[in-house]
């Protein structure tokens, strides 16, 4: 059984702040990363994504852009090349951006292909322009870069494990439903408000911020449960429309700020909770 210091531990490495569904933008960070390594003008864009992302991501909306899809998730990052600004870096996209993106994604310069071999999360963008080839890597964690390089030099690199399942994660899993909840409510508002910075969520869900916080942490510790059994993550999230995007609820378009616990963002639950009914 882990603790709360435990618990809060593992929420701090499990959400992280993203600006749409984690699948478009983990593509655009590979792509981003790519081309920030290399620069010049774009030739082509070839990405390779493991089933997982390709089935999650080829419908699902962008925000402040009116295509759908892995392709243009590509090209947008690409074009921004703002890798620093990780799973929020498509908050950057102006309207010359969002134009380049689309010449380039519909005169066929952008790939996106399945790896049926890798099981796990995958990201791998390769960016041909006049300067060169730029690579990056993403594995496991949406965020998670481990290798970028330009040409041949080797620009980042870093191990990383086929599984991240862990001490902490390998005691939650001996965990029961009721004892996570139990930790959870050890936790006080503080400790996870975090999880809803920037963003006006009690107000919308009709929910004390108290109630909300914590039912927030209980979802998003079940999802790390969940993913340490099975590889995958349920998708469970919140989500508050933010700078001038409008909410689109059930049909897979995420248009605002959202806190994710690196899962699939194909369904938006639009739902009132109250805590103490979970």
């Amino acid at each position: 059984m882990i603790t709360k210091a435990e618990l809060l531990t593992l929420l701090r490495q499990e959400v992280v702040p993203a600006l749409g569904c984690t699948e478009p933008v983990c593509v655009a960070l590979a792509a981003a990363d790519a081309y920030h390594a290399i620069g010049g003008d774009i030739v082509s864009i070839k990405v390779e994504v493991n089933p997982g992302i390709y089935k999650n991501g080829m419908s699902v909306g962008i925000p402040g852009f009116d295509r759908v899809g892995l392709k243009y998730a590509a090209a947008l990052g690409a074009c921004l090349g703002n890798p620093h600004k990780s799973l929020e870096l498509l908050e950057d996209i102006s309207e010359e951006t969002a134009k380049k993106s689309v010449e380039l994604a519909e005169a066929h310069h952008v790939i996106v292909m399945i790896n049926h071999s890798e099981t796990q999360l995958y990201a791998r963008a390769e960016i041909i322009t006049t300067a060169g080839i730029g690579i990056s890597e993403i594995r496991n964690t949406h965020a998670n870069i481990i290798l970028t390089k330009r040409n041949h030099e080797v620009l980042f690199q870093k191990e990383y494990e086929t599984s991240s399942n862990d001490q902490i994660h390998q005691r939650l899993m001996d965990m029961t439903v009721a004892q996570i909840r139990e930790v959870v409510d050890q936790c006080t508002e503080e400790e996870l408000a975090y999880m809803t910075e920037g963003v006006e969520m009690a107000a919308y869900v009709h929910a004390s911020n108290e109630k909300l916080v914590k039912a927030l942490a209980f979802s998003h510790a079940l999802n790390v449960y969940i993913k340490s059994f099975t590889g995958k993550l349920v998708c469970h999230l919140w989500m508050r429309s933010v700078r001038g995007h409008r909410s689109l609820g059930r049909h897979g378009l995420a248009s605002g700020r959202q806190r994710l616990s690196d899962g699939p963002c194909h369904y938006q639950h639009e739902r009132k909770s109250d805590w103490n009914g979970l």
